[in-house]
Formats: structure tokens, sequence, C-alpha cells
């Protein structure tokens, strides 16, 4: 999923969603990498507190969580910049780790706190459905303008999830399983996370999750076969109103 710019930062964060498309993990020794790397550096020196959330998204670029969480840490310290905020909860998603990703969204995206909009659209498409729909509520009902509309996909989803007695805290930890599939091959799923829901009378009822992946189709179904595996292994207590898959870009 792409990150949000500032004024002075778009042309740096349209290099970083270009690295982040390719759907591998990047190398600091890549010539686009090290002049990316210069590049941030220069726009720290111009807005520290953004250019150390942008810091942290040039970590996802290598897979590194761990630099990743410093890089946000100390931009959060610093100032309180909406787009940090929604570029933290998207470098979350985009290492596989959706449920950290959705406790984020769920404490910091509360209506009152002024950065919903900045987040909203992200979250619910990355399994918050219930919360994105609940938090438009909220803010309707205390004036609060968000812009456009939720996605009329999500909201289907969200109500489809309420009555199967799925939770996003269940479509989250679901999608984790997808992430830990992603880590291990050092991936990044493509674009906005693709959701299907059906909600025909009659016909099945749910809503799956697709991840594309630049693979082959080979290779996507050797990840979907892993990713059945894995599930199993960890005792995943699957509700059939629910699911996730990789499909090849």
């Amino acid at each position: 999923m792409k990150l949000a710019a500032q004024t002075i930062s778009s042309e740096v964060v349209d290099r970083l969603n270009r690295i982040l498309h390719r759907g591998v993990y990047a190398s600091p020794n890549e010539f686009d990498v090290r002049f990316l790397k210069r590049e941030l550096e220069k726009l720290r020196d111009a807005d520290v507190a953004f250019g150390w959330a942008l810091f942290g998204s040039y970590n996802v670029l290598l897979g590194d969580l761990s630099e990743t969480e410093r890089c946000f840490s100390a931009s959060f310290r610093l100032a309180s910049v909406p787009a940090a905020s929604g570029n933290y909860h998207a470098s979350l998603c985009n290492l596989g780790y959706f449920n950290r990703a959705h406790h984020y969204f769920v404490e910091k995206g509360r209506p009152e706190l002024g950065i919903l909009s900045h987040m909203r659209d992200e979250a619910a498409s990355t399994g918050s459905f219930q919360t994105a729909v609940a938090y438009s509520k909220e803010a309707e009902s205390m004036g609060i303008a968000l812009g456009p509309e939720l996605n009329d996909r999500y909201v289907r989803a969200a109500k489809v999830l309420a009555n199967a007695g799925v939770s996003d805290d269940d479509v989250t930890r679901h999608l984790d399983f997808a992430g830990e599939v992603l880590r291990r091959h050092k991936l990044f799923f493509i674009n906005d996370i693709q959701v299907n829901v059906s909600d025909v009378d009659g016909e099945f009822i749910g809503v799956t999750c697709v991840l594309n992946v630049r693979k082959s189709p080979v290779d996507a179904f050797e990840l979907n076969v892993e990713l059945a595996e894995l599930e199993q292994e960890m005792g995943l207590q699957k509700n059939p109103a629910f699911d996730v898959m990789f499909l090849p870009l």
C-alpha cells in the first residue's frame, strides 16, 4: 500500500513507492536505494519529524522491522505529524503485521484525535472493516468531515463479517499468516489488498482478501499451499465467512 507525502516530500515518497512496488525486499547496496537514502537525509534536514518517519518507511523496503520502529519512534517523539501516523500504519501492513496495524488504528484512529482521515481508508483496506465503519459513524455524529465516503465494498465486508461473528481482530490475525509467508520469501503484496465480498441471498456469503504478488501462477499456488500449511500448523480456527489467498499480479 502506498505511503502518503507531505508537500516537500512528494518526489521522495514517489521513489519509495516505486521501489516498494517491485514486490521484493530491496538491498541497501542498490544504486537507486543508495540515492534514495541520500535524498532522505536531505529531507530530514528540512523536516526532521517527517524525515525520520520516511526513514522508517525506507527501512520497510529492506524488510527491517526494528529499524522501522526506531525511526518512527524518533519521529513521534519530535512532533505529531498526521501523515507520519498513516505511514507507520502502512509500514506495518507492508511488512505483514496486520493485527499490529489494526490495534494501532484502534488506538490512534479515534475521531476525536484528529487523524482518522489519514488512516481510515488504508485501515479498512487491510482488514479493519468494522472499526473503520464505526469510527466513520462516530465522526459524522461529531460533525467531523472525513472527505469521500468509505468505499461501499468495505462497508459491505464489515456487515457480512459482523453477521458471521468475525471481528476485525479475527480478520487481521488471519492476515498475519499471509504476512508471515510474505516475510519468509522477502516479498511485498502489490497495491491495496483486493477485498471480494459476496452478500447475495442464496449464494455463498463471505469475504475474501486477495494479496497480489509479483510471482508466476505456479509460484502463487505454492504460496497458497504454504499458507494453508501454516494455518493448519498454528491451529487457526477458520470461519467459512472469511478467507485469505495470494494471486499473481
